[in-house]
């Protein structure tokens, strides 16, 4: 979730804020609020889409040199999030039928309709089209079928996803993964594996930094690796998870379910800062090379 980022509050606050929310009946409304009212992150600042939606685009076009047909695909996304921004990013590169899911149903039609009129007048590099009608909160999930052939399904355990054996061309996520317990994912990819195609590929984009720092500058992008699991787990709740793994972790998981690794692109952080960071014990004996890594985005088939 990326409430108070444009909001300078101290981590710990924020870890209390967000474990508040989750705990109180109807948190998730109340977030909402917070975000469109309070840290004005709802709508998202969409001055520049290229920035903005990067790495949807890298799998758009990944997709576009993958699928020369990439009009008749089928592509299962995970973690819509408030705004389906990656999904209509999909549909301006031409992808025709789309099912994305997410844990929480978070989407509103008044996030959504502001990507919508973003890409109205400012598609992204080497849009085939841009989004043409709103979508109307009444009707949200029939409108995104019918007008961009996005299937909306929230709340919704993708480990049950119930769709056919291998009838999934493409599986995409961003910055999803990091936020998954690691005893789910490997359910998670269990059921990527029944439902993708023989010839199907996957494309995960996963941000390893503490999210904590996108906010505080106080703090480093490796201050997560400070504290062991129990603490962790204070400033950790469900609704702003973070599993601290790192590529190894990523890579025994794809091996495990049978996955291989076409390709992986890393993005290295500070390694005197790395240095400066007291490293819990659980991390301190870890490669320092894989400790520095910021992010990385895996293609799998």
């Amino acid at each position: 979730m990326s409430a108070f980022r444009s909001f300078l509050v101290d981590w710990r606050v924020k870890a209390a804020a967000f474990r508040l929310f989750y705990h109180l009946p109807g948190g998730d409304q109340m977030y909402h609020f917070f975000q469109a009212n309070i840290t004005k992150s709802i709508p998202r600042n969409m001055d520049s889409v290229t920035e903005m939606a990067e790495h949807p685009i890298a799998h758009a076009r990944r997709l576009q040199e993958c699928f020369p047909h990439v009009g008749d695909i089928h592509i299962l996304e995970i973690g819509a999030g408030w705004d389906l921004l990656a999904n209509l990013i999909y549909y301006c590169y031409g992808i025709n039928r789309q099912t994305t899911v997410d844990i929480v149903n978070l989407a509103t039609s008044e996030a959504v309709n502001a990507v919508i009129s973003a890409l109205q007048d400012s598609p992204p590099p080497g849009a085939i089209r841009r989004p043409q009608a709103n979508v109307r909160g009444a009707s949200l999930r029939e409108d995104l079928e019918k007008l961009y052939g996005i299937t909306y399904f929230a709340p919704m355990d993708v480990r049950v996803s119930g769709l056919p054996d291998k009838s999934i061309d493409a599986i995409l996520t961003t910055s999803v993964l990091e936020h998954i317990p690691s005893a789910e994912l490997h359910g998670i990819f269990a059921e990527f594996r029944r439902i993708l195609k023989p010839d199907g590929l996957m494309r995960h984009r996963v941000d390893y930094s503490d999210h904590y720092s996108h906010s505080d500058p106080a703090i480093s992008p490796f201050n997560m690796l400070r504290y062991n699991e129990r603490v962790w787990q204070l400033f950790s709740p469900p609704n702003h998870f973070q599993n601290r793994w790192k590529t190894p972790d990523y890579l025994k998981l794809f091996q495990a379910t049978g996955f291989g690794v076409v390709r992986c692109d890393e993005v290295c952080g500070d390694l005197d800062v790395l240095a400066k960071t007291p490293l819990h014990r659980k991390f301190a004996s870890q490669d320092k090379d894989d400790l520095s890594k910021l992010s990385a985005a895996f293609e799998l088939k």
